[in-house]
């Protein structure tokens, strides 16, 4: 049987090769015609463009082989099937269930790789593509200013700007809202201005009002330091991930956000 297992094996890694190459190719292409025209714009080198797409290999990755591999199981057996080899295998007292043993085999381990890439691999290689994207492709390295912007912290608590200079380190009409365990609100800050002094924000002008039971107790200030440094302007200003982008243990933060 390991020699049957074997010729199997190679009937069903010949096309899963070919399908992965193509669905690959054809990823690549439509991204690629896509910022083509702000590849040429902005002069960007070859082998920049290289390490851009080398960087987006494991989110196509994990994105198609699922497909591939059911794409490839299906041409294998077909083509198994047309030679009547399938008939041959069964007169010589093999199942169809044993047949697949080598498929689903192989379906096990590169799952089993996929999500070792997605965990390990991906989040690090994505940060890396949209690095290179912002800075040697779109050559905007940071940018500047920000309006609307919205950060959910890991306790809950949300900090909203109207305003963000990430260059100057500075937020306008800034608003932050606590929350307890039940999700109700506990402390509202309201602040005309902010300043990032490299661990703390500062704000400037405001209005810090605490929530209970007994009622609402209100105290303006000039100034107030906020207790923790997240976030800071380059979390403000850095694109939120997709989840088919990030690990586990980020989708896990990121769910008890939302």
């Amino acid at each position: 049987m390991r020699i049957l297992d074997a010729y199997l094996l190679r009937k069903t890694l010949k096309p899963l090769g070919l399908v992965f190459a193509g669905f690959v190719g054809i990823f690549v292409l439509v991204d690629l015609f896509d910022h083509a025209h702000t590849f040429i714009d902005n002069q960007v080198e070859l082998s920049t463009v290289l390490s851009y797409y080398l960087h987006y290999m494991p989110l196509i990755i994990v994105l198609t082989m699922p497909v591939a591999m059911l794409l490839a199981t299906l041409l294998s057996l077909g083509g198994l099937a047309r030679r009547r080899e399938i008939m041959a295998m069964k007169g010589c007292g093999v199942s169809l269930h044993r047949m697949l043993v080598p498929h689903l085999l192989l379906a096990l381990t590169l799952s089993l790789a996929s999500m070792v890439v997605a965990e390990l691999v991906l989040p690090p290689a994505t940060s890396t593509r949209l690095e290179i994207e912002e800075q040697h492709i779109r050559k905007t390295p940071g940018q500047v200013t920000r309006s609307n912007v919205i950060y959910v912290r890991p306790d809950g608590a949300v900090f909203l700007a109207r305003h963000l200079n990430t260059k100057r380190g500075t937020v306008e009409q800034v608003t932050i809202e606590e929350f307890d365990a039940e999700v109700r609100p506990v402390l509202r800050i309201d602040a005309e201005y902010g300043k990032w002094n490299g661990e703390h924000w500062i704000l400037e002008d405001g209005l810090r009002r605490e929530f209970s039971e007994g009622g609402e107790q209100a105290q303006p200030f000039d100034s107030y330091e906020l207790p923790y440094s997240e976030p800071s302007p380059d979390d403000l200003r850095r694109r939120k991930l997709e989840p088919e982008e990030m690990g586990y243990r980020e989708l896990r933060a990121y769910i008890q956000r939302l």
